[in-house]
C-alpha cells in the first residue's frame, strides 16, 4: 500500500518517497512540488488536486515533464487547480519525467 501525504506548502519530494499520493488537501492557497533530481528510473508519483488552488509539480533543475507526449520545457512544471484532477508521473532515468495516467486538465510549460 503506497502512502498518501497533504502538502499545505512548497516542498522537494525525495526518490524514498516513491509511490506516494500527493495531495494539496488543507492548502489555504497554491502548493509548489518538485520532483527529485537523483530519481532512478521507474520512480512513481501521483498527485491529486483536493484544494481547489493551483498544484505545480516541477521538474527541477535537470529535466522536463512529458505530457500528453510531448517533452515540456527543462526545468519546466504542470500545474492543476481544479479538484478531483490526477496525475502520476514516473521517471525515465535522465532527469526527465513521463506521464503514464492523467485528468484532462493538467496544463504544462
Amino acid at each position: 500500500m503506497y502512502s498518501t501525504e497533504a502538502f499545505t506548502a512548497a516542498d522537494t519530494l525525495t526518490k524514498e518517497e516513491s509511490g506516494k499520493l500527493c495531495t494539496n488537501e488543507g492548502a489555504g492557497g497554491d502548493v509548489a512540488l518538485t520532483l527529485p533530481q537523483d530519481a532512478e528510473g521507474g520512480c512513481r508519483f501521483t498527485f491529486l488536486v483536493v484544494a481547489a488552488h493551483y498544484l505545480t509539480i516541477t521538474s527541477g533543475a535537470a529535466g522536463a515533464i512529458y505530457l500528453n507526449g510531448t517533452k515540456g520545457s527543462d526545468v519546466g512544471f504542470i500545474r492543476e487547480n481544479v479538484a478531483d484532477e490526477l496525475v502520476t508521473l514516473i521517471a525515465i532515468g535522465n532527469g526527465d519525467w513521463f506521464t503514464v495516467e492523467a485528468t484532462s486538465g493538467w496544463a504544462s510549460t
